[in-house]
C-alpha cells in the first residue's frame, strides 16, 4: 500500500505565496492553447464519488453514448481503448457537486494512465464545459532499484511532456497559483509501488497546495491493481485522491 504523509493544507498554501514572490518563471503557462476539438473518443458518467454513493459504485461507463457496463468492466476495456499519440479524449462528466468533498468517477482507474502511455490525452468536461486541466505524472523514481525517499528527487512530467525535476515543477506551481479554477490530475504510474514511506517534499506538497487555491482542484488518480481493495492505496490527506 503507498503510504504519503503531507504538508498541512495551510503550510502548502503559504509556500505557494513564497513561489509566487520569489521564484523565477519557468517558461510554462497555465492557460491551454488547444482549440475545441472533434472528439474520436468520448468517455462519460453521470456521477462523483462521495464515499457513500451506491450511485457511484454502480454507476454506468459510456463510450461515445454507448454503454460500456459498470465502473470495474467498462474502465477494464477503456484500458485497452486504441488511441493514438497527439489524440485529445473527452472525458465529460457532471459538474462536481460543491456540497462536500468528492472525487472524480474515475479516481481509481488506470485507463489514463495507459492512454498516455501511448502518447494520447484527455480533456475534462464537467457540465458541458470544457476545465483548463492539467495531467502530472512522474518518472525516474528508481535508483540503483530502490525508489526515491523524497518526491523532489523524481523527474515530473505535465500533459505527456517531461518538463525536469523539483526545480522546474516548483516554476510550475508558481505559474498555475496565478491562475484561477485550474483542475490538476495527478495520476500515480502504473509501476509505482513503494513499500516503505516516501517523502512528498516541496514538489508533490506544493502540488497538493494548489487544491482550493483560487477555485483551483487537485485530484489523484490511483490504478486500482489486482488484489487491491477501492481506496486502499489513498495517499492520505491533501489531494482529494
Amino acid at each position: 500500500m503507498t503510504v504519503f504523509a503531507l504538508h498541512t493544507a495551510s503550510n502548502c498554501r503559504l509556500f505557494i505565496c513564497f513561489l509566487v514572490t520569489f521564484f523565477c518563471v519557468g517558461g510554462l503557462s497555465c492557460r491551454s492553447d488547444i482549440s475545441e476539438a472533434q472528439y474520436r473518443f468520448s468517455v462519460s458518467w453521470d456521477f462523483w464519488e462521495d464515499n457513500d454513493s451506491d450511485e457511484w459504485v454502480g454507476m454506468d461507463v459510456r463510450l461515445n453514448g454507448k454503454s460500456l457496463g459498470s465502473r470495474k468492466v467498462a474502465f477494464a476495456k477503456l484500458d485497452r481503448l486504441p488511441v493514438k499519440a497527439g489524440e485529445h479524449v473527452k472525458l465529460d462528466m457532471p459538474t462536481e457537486p460543491r456540497s462536500s468533498p468528492h472525487r472524480p468517477g474515475h479516481c481509481m482507474s488506470s485507463f489514463v494512465q495507459h492512454w498516455m502511455a501511448k502518447g494520447a490525452l484527455v480533456d475534462w468536461y464537467e457540465g458541458g464545459k470544457k476545465c483548463r486541466l492539467y495531467t502530472i505524472t512522474w518518472e525516474d523514481f528508481l535508483i540503483d532499484g530502490n525508489y526515491v525517499e523524497n518526491m523532489d528527487e523524481v523527474a515530473w512530467v505535465v500533459d505527456g511532456k517531461r518538463i525536469g525535476r523539483a526545480k522546474e515543477l516548483l516554476a510550475f506551481v508558481k505559474q498555475c497559483a496565478k491562475e484561477n479554477d485550474l483542475v490538476i490530475q495527478i495520476l500515480e504510474p502504473l509501476d509505482w509501488r513503494p513499500t516503505k514511506f516516501v517523502d512528498p517534499g516541496l514538489t508533490l506538497g506544493s502540488l497538493d497546495g494548489l487544491d482550493n487555491w483560487k477555485g483551483s482542484r487537485v485530484y489523484q488518480i490511483t490504478p486500482l491493481r489486482q488484489g487491491e481493495r477501492e481506496g486502499s492505496s489513498e495517499r492520505g490527506q491533501g489531494a482529494k485522491s
